[in-house]
């Protein structure tokens, strides 16, 4: 939610606490979690999600279908995404990430790819007046 105006300054609920890589999983976290925590933080007021895309999550939502039904569960909800972890390519949970959480990292296409996969999703996504970040893997 929009904690203040000037500058802009908004309180997010990030979905990277939640486990899990596929667009399924994240729309669950959505629908229980995030729902759960907007009703006892802003109940009535819109509600700030970062939301935590593995590229296999973005592959899914890249489909016009999963995009209109995410938008649709926003509005319903009273949700808006302003922001993307998309620092851990792939796995984030349930195993070692350790060094592998940096791969691929920004000397390799598959980074670019993903990143710009990212900035689509969120371009689509961003409600009209707000800005929108991308958290992604520092150098290499």
């Amino acid at each position: 939610m929009q904690i203040q105006n000037q500058p802009p300054l908004h309180l997010t609920y990030c979905l990277n606490i939640h486990p899990g890589e596929t667009w399924a999983d994240q729309l669950f976290a959505i629908r229980t979690k995030a729902r759960a925590v907007r009703e006892r933080v802003a109940p009535g007021q819109p509600f700030g999600l970062g939301l935590r895309l593995s590229r296999r999550a973005a592959d899914a939502l890249v489909r016009p279908a999963a995009r209109r039904e995410l938008k649709t569960l926003l509005a319903r909800e009273q949700m808006y995404v302003f922001s993307i972890n998309g620092f851990p390519y792939g796995p984030f949970h349930g195993e070692p990430v350790k060094e592998r959480v940096y791969a691929p990292d920004w000397r390799e296409p598959e980074r670019l790819d993903y990143t710009n996969r990212l900035a689509d999703i969120l371009a689509d996504l961003l409600p009209e007046g707000v800005s929108g970040s991308i958290s992604t893997v520092p150098g290499s």
